[in-house]
């Protein structure tokens, strides 16, 4: 897994991108299970004893402290959760203010997910203001051995496990709601960046990865800042405000995939 391969990644999708389309994976189903083990009773003369001891396994794994750190290049984070259906989306924008009342800017845009019966996966991208790019593709269509959103960004393709994102990232919030899941929020910071050729952040404003208590896959993550990315035709003289949000979303309830505007 890892994190920000926005340039780089996005030029090595493009010599792959075809027209959008579906591709079908395959996942295993999981099932929390429950152990309840009935209350005893025990009676002698007129005294009445009742022990109860009930044991939920569900419930002792969602609430059992977070660990205080996590790797950001274990690979379990860039799994999906199995056997369930789940909306994907992706925003990345940079944005130059060059102070004549002239405003540069480029999006990426993406919308997709994995469907069931039968399993397929799309996400479909959408770009404006990249130098080199397509400006519509389906990454899942195009992408071999496509695992996930997460993956594909921040873990490589095709089995690379290498990335932007890296190193030991720390609790910064426990037990939270992120798009329905409770989660654990762990805080990212510059040194877990690694710089790349034509991508780096300089500074951020809020930068943090949403983890499911219960299965350790990625909901959420979010680097807001200030850096440059070449892959942009945005002016970067200096740097420049980048905002980065890629969200899971709608576990069992996706039911259709959609695109961006203009796919």
């Amino acid at each position: 897994m890892t994190v920000r391969r926005s340039g780089a990644l996005l030029l090595a999708l493009m010599l792959s991108a075809t027209a959008c389309g579906d591709d079908d994976t395959t996942a295993t189903t999981g099932t929390a299970a429950t152990t309840t083990t009935a209350a005893a009773t025990t009676t002698t003369g007129a005294a009445t004893t009742t022990t109860a001891a009930t044991t939920t396994t569900e419930a002792t794994a969602t609430t059992a402290g977070p660990p205080s750190s996590i790797m950001l290049d274990d690979p379990a984070l860039a799994e999906e959760p199995p056997g369930v259906s789940y909306r994907a989306t992706l925003e990345f924008r940079m944005r130059a203010d060059l102070g004549d009342g002239t405003i540069e800017e480029g999006t990426v845009a993406a919308d997709g997910g994995k469907l069931l019966d039968p399993e397929r996966h799309s996400l479909v991208v959408g770009t404006e203001g990249l130098s080199n790019l397509p400006n519509c593709f389906d990454i899942a269509a195009s992408t071999p051995n496509f695992v996930s959103a997460y993956h594909t960004f921040y873990g490589g393709l095709s089995g690379d496990t290498g990335g932007d994102l890296a190193g030991e990232a720390f609790l910064y919030e426990a037990g939270i709601t992120s798009n329905g899941v409770l989660a654990d929020r762990y805080e990212i910071t510059l040194a877990n960046i690694q710089p790349s050729a034509d991508s780096e952040y300089t500074s951020f404003s809020e930068a943090y990865l949403d983890v499911a208590r219960d299965g350790g896959y990625v909901v959420s993550l979010v680097m807001i800042g200030t850096g440059r990315n070449n892959t942009f035709t945005v002016d970067q003289t200096e740097p420049r405000d980048v905002v980065y949000r890629l969200d899971f979303s709608e576990f069992g309830e996706m039911t259709e995939f959609t695109a961006p505007p203009g796919c």
